[in-house]
């Protein structure tokens, strides 16, 4: 069992017939150089993929990159991420899509063939990789983001457990939600598979209620690997804020909704130590070394009497790189030898104190609408 599960990770269908049976569907919105990003990543992994854009930006891309496929630009802000993808779906001529967001960015372990080659070979009706999480500002690595587990509703309560499962199937997890960064089969989405009247945020869990309840299963295969660099612009974070609250608000009284439990951390201790401290480390070595050279610079052209002032402030500054440098292998090595992959098992919220584990049923528990779970 042990070697067949071995293979089946292993497995992969070859690139050109990934690239010719696969479109990349990419939803953009005022992000311009983010889209650039992503497409020339592409480019670098899969040269012949058919790339689909679908942009409600107030200014199109001109002159549009030569490495996408077919840019449909349409007026600003008429779309939404929901009518923007299911747009894109009606103009797709692949038996298969990837959707991913305008701020991925494709590297050597984002394995489209292993992605397909699951889809062909198991129950499974989407197929989601692993986003290893970037701070926005700074770009310091966070972590594996644990997007993917269950999600209903509860009591009057929309309750996301991360990283849960329901239960296996083919040898692979069965998760509710999954990350944004997932393939299919153009049919098994359907017809307009996006609320349209929904704004970011919660349009993707509807989304997976509704595939929940026609009986698609999803999963996640934690060795593909796609890199997540948001980035969040003036005009794109002011309207992105404001529709995830409003929609958020609409959504819950149209479900009867009136609280949000998310159970579980979104990077788990060991990403923490392995990703996001020593990035944080490396971060800050590399400030407090710019301030150093830019120091050293001045000295040059100081008087006397600055020039012994900073020649004493140099030996401090220099302890902090090399304390800085002393932490970085602490949580490269030492850290990570210790902890190993050890997950993090979240303690139960008051919610679920008296819920039955997932797949089962409780007297307490009401269940009051959600994604199948066959």
């Amino acid at each position: 069992m042990a070697r067949s599960l071995g293979a089946r990770r292993r497995a992969s269908v070859d690139r050109a017939r990934v690239e010719r049976e696969t479109t990349v569907l990419v939803k953009a919105y005022e992000r311009p150089d983010s889209l650039r990003r992503l497409v020339a990543s592409i480019r670098r992994f899969y040269p012949r993929i058919a790339v689909l854009v679908v942009d409600d930006s107030e200014v199109a891309l001109d002159p549009v990159p030569e490495e996408i496929t077919r840019y449909l630009h349409v007026p600003f802000d008429t779309l939404g991420l929901s009518g923007g993808r299911n747009f894109g779906l009606r103009h797709l001529d692949t038996p298969y899509v990837l959707i991913t967001d305008d701020d991925m960015v494709f590297e050597r372990r984002t394995d489209l063939g292993r992605m397909l080659w699951t889809l062909e070979t198991t129950r499974f009706g989407i197929v989601a990789g692993r986003c290893l999480d970037h701070d926005p500002w700074r770009s310091i690595r966070r972590g594996y983001a644990r997007f993917e587990g269950s999600a209903e509703i509860v009591d009057g309560a929309l309750v996301r457990r991360l990283g849960i499962a329901r239960r296996t199937a083919d040898g692979l997890p069965v998760y509710d939600v999954v990350a944004q960064f997932f393939m299919a089969r153009v049919d098994t989405l359907g017809v307009d598979p996006w609320d349209e009247s929904l704004a970011v945020g919660v349009e993707h869990v509807e989304f997976f209620f509704a595939m929940g309840k026609r009986g698609v299963l999803s999963t996640m295969l934690p060795d593909v690997v796609v890199r997540h660099h948001p980035t969040l612009p003036p005009r794109y974070h002011r309207v992105r804020a404001r529709r995830r609250n409003d929609s958020f608000l609409e959504y819950a009284a149209a479900k009867g909704i009136t609280d949000k439990v998310v159970e579980g951390r979104p990077y788990t201790i060991a990403d923490e130590v392995r990703h996001h401290l020593p990035s944080a480390v490396g971060y800050y070595v590399r400030r407090a070394a710019s301030v150093m050279q830019l120091r050293v610079r001045g000295i040059g052209a100081s008087d006397a009497k600055s020039l012994h002032s900073r020649r004493r402030t140099l030996p401090r500054r220099a302890t902090l790189v090399a304390a800085s440098a002393l932490a970085a292998v602490v949580t490269f090595v030492v850290l990570p030898e210790a902890l190993g992959d050890r997950p993090y098992d979240p303690k139960p919220s008051r919610l679920f104190k008296d819920l039955a584990p997932l797949g089962e049923t409780s007297p307490s528990s009401k269940l009051a609408s959600g994604p199948s779970t066959v």
